[in-house]
């Protein structure tokens, strides 16, 4: 890997490990109401929020490969009232998997990458909680996916496109 690819792959890292220790208070996800419907196929967007009022948004890029990191809320232009043809915010933490999550802290991070054509590609974030559980949030070919612990489907992911977990150290 050359000396760019670790470098975006270490800021990434950084950029999450500045909220290790911190508790989330909230899980949610945007997504587009399409006739005040839900998008059940396309998780979109996962935010987290901290008790100290900082957020953590994991995101798809948009180029059907890899994730973006951001510090920012999202803004969501529907409240509960006007879902309809508009971004909504889905409230997670009563949700079953979620639920388990609120109100822990943050341990640690990884990211799956996918090295292509000497490039690489930060197609995942698993976020570590102090329950010794994780989230994954994954770009599944342009599908935004979540994962707790490992389950079936971003096993099989990894293993068809020979991705690999990366640490501290890049690689």
């Amino acid at each position: 890997m050359n000396q760019s690819h670790q470098k975006l792959i270490l800021a990434n890292l950084e950029l999450v490990r500045r909220y290790i220790g911190k508790t989330v208070i909230k899980f949610s996800r945007a997504d587009y109401m399409t006739g005040g419907e839900e998008n059940i196929e396309h998780f979109g967007p996962l935010q987290l929020q901290f008790e100290d009022c900082s957020f953590l948004t994991i995101d798809e890029a948009g180029d059907a490969e890899s994730i973006t990191i951001e510090t920012t809320p999202l803004f969501f232009g529907a409240t509960t009232e006007n879902r309809k043809n508009n971004w909504t915010e889905i409230l997670l933490n009563d949700t079953e998997h979620w639920k388990a999550f609120v109100g822990l802290c943050l341990d640690d991070a990884d990211f799956l990458v996918d090295y292509y054509n000497e490039r690489v590609w930060l197609c995942g974030c698993r976020l570590h909680f102090n329950n010794k559980r994780s989230i994954t949030y994954y770009n599944y070919g342009d599908d935004a996916k979540v994962s707790f612990d490992n389950d079936k489907l971003l096993t099989s992911f990894i293993e068809y496109y020979g991705l690999r977990w990366t640490h501290e150290n890049g690689g």
